[in-house]
């Protein structure tokens, strides 16, 4: 069989590098990748150097490294963000299974381990009739020479399980090196760490052998006499040898003849700093190997202050330079200039090990929120995460650092914060927060117009409009939870081949066994969102008050925030669940396929229309509480019902109307009037002490 036929036979008769041999003269291979003696007189090979704990466990520690991570297709997306690609042909090579015999972890430890020893990581890349990537096989560093061409090109010779020699083009093979001198081959780094791994190995071969002889250091037996003889000596030397020699009899006490002793001519562990210079070894080697310490187990200047940090370090300092190789490598051997140039690249996903430090990235976020250097779409991209449309462009920018002549669209200045209620005591108890000193009453009254109360509502209502697309991505993945677990239920219990095993009573359990945890784990998903969203309505109320923006979120806020998301939960359960559990009611007569196919036209509904929904609802509703909240704190206890523009004809009922802390703007079952083309007054069935009235609703409250 050719070359060409058998670089791409799939048959059982593989191209033989799936089992590539070392070389038989193994000892010369090794002078070639870094082997030989130290001058410590230690042989440094592959072998002998994982024998020395700091030089295994670095090894050891970038090799995990690279493999534990997921290694993806992703996609830059137009104008903007990126996408993961799953369904891309080598996903499954990449993050799963590169060959038959391998799983993408073995293969990435075997590759990263050569780099790190021989200097250079191998694989060979087998494709299809149609130049398709279909498996990568690693090979050892031992195996490969690289031959470069005077044409630029580079041919890898790569010795096979026969002991031939076949040339490889580099298309054909993964080639990820590390430092080197000449752009064609790394270098070695048991090359260049020789002598540290061979003090080392010297290091540890001396205790060894110190421990063997019961901790005693080399010495001499003296006598007075001049005329001892040969035999006596060996006779002395034997019986000491036998009394004390050996780990075994360290401990018993040797008699000597009279006038003999015993003296020591070695040096002492202590003396020689034998502890000092194994340390210092740990050191020496991490540095060739380029590891933190701490990532070998030397703790010596590690505190509780300072650890989290350090393994930050590590990934930016210790793996990020081999991942950068790595994803380079991949992307240009394995992608072809087309995917490339429609923006796939491979690449190895951090996100999960950089997030240790979560409070300061949530802290980084949040602040380039507030000021305007970060847009929602800026923060899901360097999360890895897909845009959310342009209303994720929206950049929040400070309504107090606005120029003063554009604070409000009318060229009025800002408008007076306004004061209700005994602003000298909060209602919730202490100090209410700073604000303004009223303004004169003349100019309370000019500032009690539906325009003045627009121009404070305005950079709320910007506020909500950018927090809307992130508030229905969460809504979506709540949804979706929803979606797939009863659509597993609907199969289990209302479809399949058997009618057996269809049971109305099994999918009513199954509904209620759901949705009784659900309501947890939907407020736990939505309220860091929530959470966020306070803090930016607390800097539009303080601002809006002219109170102090330092002072951060009250904890009356923070706890509304976390109540609020509670009841969240249990609102989306409650309606989820009544839902469907009302078309088991209905269908039941008509049979399992009748209601099966009810539930999916209503799940199918969900999944299009329903995290809308629950955002522009939830965005109003919290708003509203929210800023009823704050307006308490600050000792403020009347408000004025405020509507959208282009508001319906319920709400414009509504508009200018005021309420007090402790009364609502609608009971419930109270009649609200519309317009004459309205078939009706609306009773809400529920009291409405805040926005929205109904669904769809886009009002506000103002403190009056």
């Amino acid at each position: 069989m050719g070359r060409l036929a058998r670089a791409f036979d799939f048959s059982t008769q593989r191209r033989s590098i799936e089992n590539p041999t070392s070389p038989f003269y193994q000892a010369v291979m090794d002078l070639f990748n870094g082997g030989g003696t130290s001058a410590s007189g230690q042989a440094i090979n592959q072998t002998s150097a994982t024998r020395l704990g700091a030089a295994y466990r670095c090894v050891q520690v970038l090799s995990r490294g690279v493999a534990s991570l997921p290694l993806v297709v992703m996609q830059r997306e137009k104008p903007r963000g990126r996408k993961r690609v799953d369904d891309h042909p080598l996903s499954d090579l990449l993050h799963l299974q590169p060959n038959p015999r391998q799983t993408s972890y073995g293969m990435r430890q075997m590759m990263q381990a050569n780099i790190m020893f021989h200097g250079n990581g191998y694989g060979v890349i087998r494709r299809d009739g149609g130049g398709r990537v279909r498996e990568l096989w690693p090979v050892p560093a031992s195996a490969v020479e690289v031959v470069p061409q005077k044409s630029g090109k580079t041919i890898y010779k790569i010795e096979s399980a026969e002991g031939n020699r076949e040339p490889w083009d580099s298309s054909e093979v993964l080639h990820v090196p590390g430092l080197s001198f000449d752009g064609i081959k790394g270098l070695s780094v048991l090359a260049a760490a020789r002598e540290a791994v061979g003090s080392g190995l010297a290091l540890q071969e001396y205790g060894n052998t110190l421990f063997k002889r019961g901790g005693r250091i080399p010495g001499i037996i003296t006598t007075p006499y001049n005329d001892v003889s040969k035999e006596r000596r060996s006779n002395v030397r034997a019986g000491w040898e036998e009394a004390v020699g050996g780990q075994s009899n360290w401990h018993t006490p040797a008699v000597f003849p009279k006038g003999w002793d015993y003296k020591d001519i070695g040096i002492k562990p202590d003396e020689a700093q034998w502890i000092e210079s194994k340390k210092f070894n740990v050191v020496d080697v991490c540095r060739f190997f380029g590891v933190n310490p701490q990532k070998v187990y030397d703790f010596d200047n590690a505190t509780f202050t300072n650890i989290e940090h350090t393994n930050l370090a590590h990934i930016l300092d210790d793996l990020q330079p081999w991942i950068e190789l790595w994803e380079q490598e991949l992307s240009r051997k394995l992608l072809t200039a087309e995917e490339r140039a429609a923006g796939f690249y491979i690449h190895f996903i951090l996100q999960g090990i950089l997030r240790g430090d979560t409070a300061s990235r949530a802290a980084y976020y949040a602040s380039g929120r507030q000021w305007g250097t970060l847009s929602a779409n800026d923060v899901r991209e360097l999360e890895d995460m897909s845009g959310i449309g342009e209303q994720g462009d929206m950049y929040l920018v400070p309504f107090n650092m606005q120029p003063a002549d554009q604070v409000g669209d009318d060229g009025s200045s800002a408008p007076t914060p306004g004061a209700g209620g005994n602003p000298g005591q909060s209602p919730f108890g202490g100090a209410p927060r700073a604000a303004l000193p009223p303004a004169p009453p003349a100019a309370r009254a000019a500032a009690a117009t539906a325009e003045q109360r627009t121009a404070k509502l305005r950079l709320r209502r910007k506020i909500r409009k950018a927090q809307l697309p992130v508030i229905e991505d969460r809504a979506a993945m709540i949804v979706k939870r929803e979606i797939g677990a009863i659509e597993k239920d609907l199969k289990q219990h209302l479809g399949g081949d058997s009618r057996a095993r269809r049971s109305f009573p099994a999918m009513r359990r199954a509904i209620d066994t759901f949705y009784a945890t659900h309501d947890t784990w939907a407020a736990g998903k939505m309220q860091p969102v929530m959470v966020a969203y306070a803090g930016l309505i607390d800097g539009a109320i303080a601002q809006e008050l002219g109170s102090d923006e330092s002072e951060g979120m009250p904890p009356e806020l923070e706890k509304f925030a976390v109540d609020y998301t509670r009841r969240f939960g249990i609102r989306e359960a409650s309606e989820g669940r009544l839902q469907l559990l009302a078309l088991l009611d209905a269908f039941e007569a008509e049979g399992e396929e009748a209601a099966a196919e009810a539930i999916q036209i209503r799940l199918d509904e969900w999944g299009q229309k329903r995290a809308g929904k629950i955002a522009l609802n939830e965005s109003v509703q919290f708003m509203g509480g929210a800023a009823k909240t704050l307006y308490l704190v600050a000792g403020l206890t009347v408000y004025r019902w405020v509507a959208n523009p282009g508001a319906c004809d319920f709400c414009q009922t509504l508009d200018g109307k005021v309420a007090g802390v402790d009364k609502n703007f609608v009971n419930a079952g109270q009649d609200v009037q519309g317009g004459p083309d309205s078939d009706g007054p609306m009773k809400p069935s529920d009291n409405i002490g805040h926005p929205p009235l109904h669904g769809a609703c886009e009002c506000d409250i103002v403190a009056d």
